[in-house]
């Protein structure tokens, strides 16, 4: 993890420079942590390089979900899903009903 993950004033970014932040900062920091950037990353993968913060950004400055935003940085929608529908629309919802399934 970048020590300067620790100072993301993530609310002054507007979502051109969270994107251009994207491509400079996370997906290399993704890479170097081992994480496949064939395959759409999640926000346990983003919790574990220490950009968290971009969900909150992402739903409180920008009105868009983590998977609206990586849809725009170039990871298309995943496929159908193989696991339970969860019916529910909140993304960091399902995100941790499924890590806690993966832990369980």
């Amino acid at each position: 993890m970048s020590s300067e993950t620790e100072y993301v004033r993530w609310s002054t970014k507007s979502l051109s420079d969270l994107e251009r932040f994207w491509a400079k900062e996370i997906e290399p920091e993704l890479r170097s942590a081992g994480h496949d950037l064939e395959e759409r990353p999640t926000y346990q993968d983003l919790l574990e390089v220490g950009y968290g913060g971009l969900q909150d950004a992402l739903r409180n400055h920008h009105e868009m979900t983590l998977g609206d935003f990586l849809e725009r940085v170039g990871y298309a929608e995943e496929g159908p899903q193989t696991g339970y529908s969860w019916q529910i629309d909140d993304e960091t919802t399902v995100d941790e009903l499924e890590n806690f399934l993966q832990t369980a």
